[in-house]
C-alpha cells in the first residue's frame, strides 16, 4: 500500500492596510511581485486622501480671512475720512486719462507709418522688369527683410489696441498696456532697417532702377516718421509708467499708514494678503490634483496589469481598488474644482484692489 500523499502546503495570507477601506490581501507567494505597488498604491491613495482633507481646512482659512475685509460701505466711509494729503495724490491719478490718449495716439502713428513702409518696400513683378539688370534686381529683393517690419506693425497694433481699453478703463487697464509698450519699444530694431534700405538704394542706383530708388525714399520718410513718433512716445510713456507704479506701491501704503492712526478697519495690504493666500491655496490644490491622478494611475496598475491571481481575498480585494479609484478620482475633481475657483478668485481680488484704488481717486476733499 502506497504512503499517503501529503498535503499541499497553504499559500500565507498577507495583508496592507489601507485606511478607511480596510486591507489589501495578498499571498505570500506573489510577494516579490505585488508588494511594492501595493505599497505605493496604498501611500499614494492616503496622501490623496490626506491631502483632500487638507484642501477643505485650508479653504476654510482663506474664506475666513476674507470675512475679516470690510463691506464696501465701510471702506467708502474710511476712504472719506483719510487726511486732504492721500485724496490729492489720489486724484493725481485721474491725470493718467490724458496720457492715454497721447501714448495711444503715438502708437497708432508708429503702426501707421510700419505699414506704410512696409507697403512701399513690397518690390513687385514689374518693379523687377523695370530694372536694367533683371537677376541683380531679383537678388536685391531677396535680401530685403520685411520680417521685423511685420512684426513691428503687429506689436504697435496690439499696443494700440491695449491702450484703447485704457482708454476706457484708465487706471484698471494701463497694467496690461504698459507691458505691452515696453516689448514694442525695445524690439523696434529701426537703425539696421534703415542701415539695410539705405544701402539698398545705393544698389538700385546703380542699376538706373527708378522705380525701386522711389519706393525706398518714400520708405526711409516712413521710418522717419516712425522715429519721430517713436520719440515723442518716450516721455508720456515713462511718466504713464512712473504713475502706474506709483499707484500699486505708494498711494496703498499711504492710505493705510494713516487709516491705522484712526484705527480704521480697512487696508489694502489685506487685499493684498488675500491674494497671496489664495495664490498658495492654489498651488496646494494643483499639488492634490498632481498626487490624485499618480494614486489613480499606481490603483489602475494593480486592477490590470497583475489580475487577480495575488489576491487572498479576491472579492474583497477588487472592492476596495474599485472604491479607491472612486475616491481618488473624486478628489481629482475636486481638487481641479477648488484650483480653478483659486484662479478665478485671484483675479477677482486684483480686480477689486483696482476699482477701491479708483474709488480712492475719486473720494472728494
Amino acid at each position: 500500500m502506497p504512503p499517503p500523499t501529503p498535503a499541499a502546503k497553504k499559500d500565507t495570507e498577507r495583508s496592507i492596510p489601507v485606511p478607511p477601506l480596510g486591507k489589501l490581501t495578498y499571498l505570500a507567494s506573489h510577494e516579490h511581485q505585488v508588494l511594492p505597488q501595493l505599497t505605493e498604491a496604498a501611500k499614494q491613495f492616503s496622501k490623496v486622501t490626506d491631502m483632500d482633507g487638507q484642501l477643505r481646512e485650508r479653504f476654510q482659512e482663506v474664506d475666513t480671512f476674507s470675512k475679516t475685509i470690510p463691506p464696501l460701505e465701510a471702506v467708502k466711509a474710511e476712504f472719506a475720512k483719510t487726511k486732504d494729503g492721500v485724496k490729492n495724490e489720489a486724484q493725481s491719478l485721474q491725470d493718467i486719462e490724458v496720457i492715454v490718449k497721447t501714448i495711444r495716439s503715438l502708437l497708432s502713428q508708429i503702426g501707421n507709418a510700419a505699414a506704410a513702409a512696409h507697403k512701399n518696400l513690397l518690390i513687385t513683378e514689374d518693379d523687377l522688369k523695370a530694372a536694367n539688370d533683371l537677376q541683380r534686381a531679383k537678388e536685391l529683393r531677396s535680401r530685403l527683410d520685411l520680417g521685423p517690419l511685420g512684426k513691428l506693425i503687429m506689436s504697435a497694433n496690439k499696443a494700440a489696441g491695449a491702450w484703447a481699453k485704457a482708454e476706457a478703463d484708465p487706471i484698471g487697464a494701463v497694467g496690461a498696456a504698459l507691458d505691452l509698450t515696453e516689448n514694442l519699444l525695445s524690439a523696434m530694431g529701426l537703425d539696421t532697417l534703415n542701415q539695410q534700405i539705405h544701402s539698398l538704394e545705393e544698389e538700385a542706383g546703380k542699376l538706373t532702377w527708378k522705380s525701386a530708388i522711389a519706393k525706398f525714399k518714400l520708405a526711409e520718410q516712413n521710418l522717419k516718421d516712425l522715429q519721430d513718433a517713436h520719440a515723442n512716445l518716450v516721455e508720456p510713456f515713462k511718466k504713464a509708467k512712473d504713475q502706474y507704479a506709483f499707484r500699486k506701491k505708494d498711494l496703498p501704503q499711504a492710505f493705510d499708514a494713516d487709516n491705522k492712526k484712526k484705527k480704521g478697519k480697512f487696508y489694502f495690504q489685506s487685499m493684498t494678503d488675500l491674494s497671496d493666500r489664495l495664490k498658495k491655496y492654489r498651488e496646494f490644490a494643483q499639488q492634490a490634483v498632481t498626487g490624485a491622478y499618480h494614486a489613480t494611475e499606481s490603483i489602475h496598475k494593480m486592477q490590470g496589469a497583475r489580475g487577480t491571481d495575488w489576491m487572498a481575498n479576491a472579492s474583497q480585494d477588487k472592492d476596495i481598488l474599485e472604491k479607491m479609484v472612486t475616491v481618488s478620482k473624486r478628489a481629482t475633481e475636486r481638487a481641479i474644482h477648488e484650483r480653478d475657483g483659486a484662479d478665478a478668485h485671484i483675479k477677482i481680488v486684483q480686480k477689486q484692489i483696482d476699482e477701491l484704488e479708483v474709488l480712492l481717486s475719486k473720494t472728494g476733499l
